[in-house]
C-alpha cells in the first residue's frame, strides 16, 4: 500500500505556508500531512518555534498557481507536484522512538499525563508514544517514581514526544480493543464521560485519508435541545445538586493542589509538623497557638497582642487553663477567615493606589480557597509553595514567558518587600507580582 505524497519536511513547508499565504488550517494540515490542532499550534506559536519555514515553491513541490487557487476556495485541496527525480523507497527497519537528550526529562511528565487521561491505553502503546521502558511506567503507576512529588502531567503532543496523529491512532484502537473485551465479557459499552472525546468529534476536522461517515437524519428539536422537563422546580433541583457537587469537587482538588491538611481538632495542643512549612515568623497565629478563641470573640485582640510581641520572645509562662463552669462551653469556632473588604486592605498596605478592579478579580479567581485561613496566606519559606506560586499564579494564569529562575527570582523580591509581614496575604502577593508583570489589566 502506498504512502500519500508530502512534502520533504512537512513541517517546515507548514510555517511557511502560515506566515506567508492565506490558505486554511484545514488545507495546510491536509497538504502536510498534519493535525488540524498541529497547524493551529503552529499559527499561535506553540508548536514548531524556532523551525525556519521551507519554500515549497523554491523546493518544486508547489507552484504559484496551485497556491492562488487553494486561497480562492476553502474547499480545494493542494497536489503535490511530481518531481522529475525519482527517489528510491529506502526500507527501514522498525526501531524504537528516539526522544532528544532535552526532551528526555519531560517523558515521565507525558505518562503520568496519558495514565490520568487515557487509561484504556497499554503500557505497550505508551512506550510507542512516548519512548519509554515498562518499569518506568509501573513506578509512576504506583507512585514510586523516584521523582513522584514533582511530576506534573503534560500533554505529549505539546511536549513534542509524539504527534496528535498517533495519539489518536492508539487511542482508538485502544477504546476498541476494550469495546470487544467489554462485549465478550457480557458487560455493557463504555459511556461517553469513561473517556476522552476524540478530536474529530470536538473540532469537527476528519484527519487526512479518514473515512467520512455517512450523513446522519435530519435534526429534530428533541435532539438538539433535549426533552422539556417535566417540572420548573426538578430542573432547579437537579441545578442545584449539579452545583453543589461541582463546588465540592473544586475545593477538594484546589485543596489537595495546595497540599493543605484538614483542620485541626481543638483539643490538639500542637500543630502537625505538615502544616508549619516555614520558620515561626511564616506559620499563621492560631497555628502557633494550637487554640482559638470562642465565637471569634478575642481573636483579632490577641493577633494585635502577639503581633506587637518581639518574633523571638517565647512566653513568660504558660497560659493559664480557663475556669470551670457549671454549664459545659460552647465548642470553639473555627479561626476567623479573612473577608474580602480585609484582603483588598491587605493589598493596600503595600500598594495604596492599587487597582481594586483587578485586586477582585484575583479574589474571584482564588474563590473558595480563600475560606480557609492557611490557604489565605504564602509560606515564603517552603520551597514547594513556591513553586505552587510560580507554576499556577505566574505560568498558568499570567501566562508569563521568563525562564523559572527569572519567575524565582521575581517571587523572593516579592517576599523580600512583605517580610515585615508575618502573615503574608495570598491576594496581596498574586497583586503584587501581577503588577511587576504588568498583567493587571487582564485580571479585570
Amino acid at each position: 500500500m502506498s504512502t500519500p505524497q508530502q512534502p520533504l519536511m512537512p513541517k517546515a513547508t507548514a510555517v511557511w505556508l502560515v506566515d506567508n499565504t492565506s490558505l486554511s488550517f484545514e488545507q495546510i494540515a491536509e497538504f502536510c500531512g498534519l493535525h488540524l490542532l498541529e497547524v493551529k499550534g503552529i499559527a499561535d506559536g506553540d508548536v514548531a518555534q524556532g523551525v525556519r519555514g521551507k519554500n515549497p515553491i523554491t523546493a518544486g513541490e508547489l507552484g504559484r498557481d496551485e497556491i492562488s487557487r487553494a486561497e480562492k476556495d476553502s474547499d480545494y485541496r493542494l497536489k503535490l507536484l511530481k518531481s522529475k527525480v525519482k527517489i528510491p523507497e529506502i526500507k527501514t527497519k522498525k526501531r524504537p522512538r528516539y526522544t532528544p537528550v532535552s526532551r528526555r526529562q519531560d517523558r515521565p511528565n507525558a505518562v503520568l499525563w496519558l495514565l490520568r487521561n487515557h487509561g484504556e491505553l497499554k503500557d505497550s502503546q505508551i512506550m510507542r508514544l512516548v519512548g519509554t521502558t515498562k518499569p518506568t511506567i509501573n513506578q509512576i503507576r504506583d507512585r514510586t517514581h523516584w521523582n513522584s512529588q514533582n511530576l506534573q502531567p503534560q500533554d505529549p503532543v505539546t511536549l513534542g514526544l509524539c504527534s496528535q496523529l498517533d495519539l489518536d491512532g492508539e487511542v482508538d484502537k485502544a477504546i476498541k480493543r476494550v469495546e470487544k473485551e467489554r462485549k465478550a465479557a457480557g458487560l455493557p459499552p463504555l459511556e461517553k464521560s469513561e473517556t476522552l472525546v476524540p478530536t474529530a468529534e470536538t473540532t469537527g476536522y476528519e484527519a487526512p485519508g479518514a473515512a467520512r461517515p455517512e450523513p446522519d437524519a435530519a435534526p429534530t428539536a428533541e435532539n438538539v435541545f433535549g426533552q422539556a422537563s417535566s417540572s420548573p422546580q426538578a430542573d432547579e433541583a437537579a441545578e442545584t445538586a449539579r452545583s453543589e457537587a461541582d463546588e465540592a469537587a473544586r475545593v477538594f482538588a484546589k485543596l489537595q493542589d495546595m497540599k493543605t491538611p484538614e483542620t485541626v481538632p481543638e483539643t490538639e495542643a500542637e500543630t502537625p509538623a505538615d502544616l508549619i512549612t516555614g520558620p515561626p515568623d511564616e506559620t499563621p497565629a492560631e497555628a502557633r497557638s494550637g487554640s482559638t478563641a470562642p465565637d471569634g470573640g478575642d481573636m483579632d485582640a490577641a493577633l494585635e497582642d502577639e503581633s506587637a510581641a518581639p518574633e523571638d520572645a517565647a512566653p513568660a509562662t504558660p497560659p493559664e487553663a480557663p475556669a470551670a463552669s457549671a454549664t459545659p462551653p460552647e465548642a470553639p469556632a473555627a479561626s476567623a477567615t479573612p473577608t474580602n473588604e480585609e484582603h483588598l486592605e491587605a493589598v493596600g498596605r503595600y500598594v495604596p493606589d492599587f487597582n481594586e478592579a483587578a485586586a477582585r478579580g484575583i479574589i474571584r479567581h482564588l474563590g473558595i480557597a480563600l475560606r480557609s485561613r492557611d490557604a489565605s496566606l504564602v509560606a515564603c519559606s517552603s520551597k514547594d509553595e513556591l513553586a505552587r506560586v510560580r507554576e499556577s499564579w505566574c505560568k498558568k494564569k499570567l501566562a508569563l514567558s521568563e525562564t523559572d529562575e527569572e519567575i524565582d527570582q521575581m517571587i523572593a523580591e516579592t517576599c523580600e518587600k512583605m517580610a515585615g509581614d508575618r502573615q503574608k496575604n495570598r491576594v496581596a502577593f498574586y497583586y503584587m507580582l501581577a503588577d511587576r508583570t504588568g498583567k493587571l489589566a487582564e485580571l479585570e
